[in-house]
């Protein structure tokens, strides 16, 4: 039997998929709203506040725990 010509629709070369791909970026894109520049500011602030607050935690625990394991190494050892 023959196939029915509305089952097989032509496929897109890859030229158009990727001018389809394009144009819907670009659609999406316009639909994004964007930081101000003081809302990055704070924010760039913030990130770094806190990087540095959990840098201090990181490197307490690491004093804290290098203490504790020479601790026990000197009570076994």
């Amino acid at each position: 039997m023959a196939k029915g010509a509305s089952a097989v629709e032509a496929k897109p070369n890859i030229f158009q998929r990727l001018a389809i791909f394009f144009q819907e970026v670009r659609s999406e894109m316009q639909k994004v709203t964007w930081p101000t520049m003081e809302d990055l500011k704070v924010s760039t602030y913030v990130c770094i506040l806190l990087l540095m607050i959990m840098a201090v935690i990181t490197y307490g625990l690491d004093l804290t725990f290098n203490w504790i394991i020479l601790q026990f190494f000197d009570l076994v050892g």
